[in-house]
């Protein structure tokens, strides 16, 4: 009898893919912060507000009338949502590589209520999130 040889992704591949979208979500914070530096706010790192909404009210300070900016900012909430998802609701997670149903992740959100994220739906997220660093990088 010969070894069943997994077809599909397995745990390792869902729990890495969890990391890789925590380790871009960092890096995102990181350009938002770089670019409070560039925009001269002192408090760039110490601040008790949300670094987000620091982000935001200076880059809106910096150019008002920017129309692509409110579009970067509803991405980044976007993404946030699954960010927050995994670091503060993770709730159980299943891949069985010789199933066909894809590796998911459960979460809980504030009120206790369930949300799925599939494999394919955190690979979405880490290009989301990969993406909107980029364009606060080149802002």
């Amino acid at each position: 009898m010969a070894d069943e040889t997994p077809s599909g992704p397995d745990m390792r591949d869902l729990m890495a893919t969890i990391g890789e979208v925590l380790l871009l979500w960092g890096f995102l914070e990181t350009a938002m912060r770089e670019r409070l530096a560039v925009l001269g706010n002192r408090d760039a790192g110490h601040s008790k507000m949300a670094l987000l909404v620091r982000w935001q009210h200076e880059e809106q300070s910096a150019a008002p009338g920017d129309l692509h900016f409110q579009q970067l900012v509803e991405d980044i909430i976007a993404a946030a949502a699954v960010r927050n998802s995994l670091a503060h609701g993770l709730s159980s997670a299943s891949a069985d590589p010789r199933e066909s149903e894809e590796p998911r992740v459960v979460c809980r959100d504030r009120d206790g209520i369930a949300i799925t994220y599939s494999l394919s739906a955190l690979e979405k997220a880490k290009r989301q999130i990969h993406d909107v660093r980029i364009r606060v990088q080149n802002r």
